[in-house]
């Protein structure tokens, strides 16, 4: 039966993974209570949450690359606020 038929999409990807998060799950990942990650929903329409006669589910792959592109800082690399000293000599090393 194909899903235009009316068969049941996968709930897990081949490796076990579930396509879509419960709100706990999902808020579990942010680590924030659920009804947090709810809030959010309901203020910024750009989280992908998924909302089907009263039961709402955050689709994975969307809520990762979401939580992704709100990191802050990317892949700075920092440097030391003070030079690395010579231990014996007691002078900043180059």
């Amino acid at each position: 039966m194909t899903p235009e038929q009316g068969a049941a999409a996968p709930a897990a990807s081949g490796d076990g993974t579930p396509l879509y998060f419960t709100p706990g799950e999902a808020a579990a990942i942010v680590r924030v209570c659920p009804k947090t990650l709810i809030r959010w929903a309901a203020k910024d329409a750009s989280l992908p949450v998924l909302r089907i006669a009263g039961v709402t589910r955050y689709p994975r792959e969307r809520l990762l690359r979401w939580l992704a592109s709100r990191e802050q800082g990317g892949q700075r690399t920092r440097s030391p606020l003070h030079p690395a000293r010579n231990p014996a000599s007691g002078k900043a090393t180059a």
